[in-house]
């Protein structure tokens, strides 16, 4: 069996791409301990109205990295349209994402990235 393995591991070839990704997830995966109260449900039209009025916070237990294009937060890759990715760098530097100031034609698009993580307590309003 350790030989199958070692012969299977062997074959596997890394590219700087499959590097970051491990990475990413690996080191922003919650501990074991780590556990996140979803919010309280709403709709993601709901959510989008919110964004235009509150401004959103990582809740303290999350941990939020990126890496050139990719973002990854407690352990997911997200999937960021290039006309966020500025705002977004700014949300894992300074775990806050003045929502408000943002431009309105963007309110729908940041609802897509981050409505699930929302609704797994991720993320808050403020």
């Amino acid at each position: 069996m350790l030989k199958k393995v070692a012969e299977m591991l062997q074959k596997i070839t890394w590219d700087k791409q499959n590097v970051a990704d491990f990475l990413g997830k690996y080191l922003t995966e919650p501990k074991l301990d780590v556990v996140f109260a979803p919010a309280r449900k709403i709709s993601l039209n709901g959510f989008t109205k919110k964004l235009a009025q509150k401004s959103l916070h990582l809740n303290l237990k999350s941990q939020m990295l990126f890496h050139a294009d990719n973002f990854y937060l407690n352990g997911e890759k997200l999937s960021v349209p290039s006309a966020l990715f500025t705002e977004m760098r700014e949300f894992a530097d300074t775990k806050t994402l003045q929502t408000p100031a943002l431009r309105a034609n963007t309110h729908g698009v940041f609802s897509d990235v981050l409505y699930e993580a929302y609704l797994s307590g991720f993320i808050n309003f403020n």
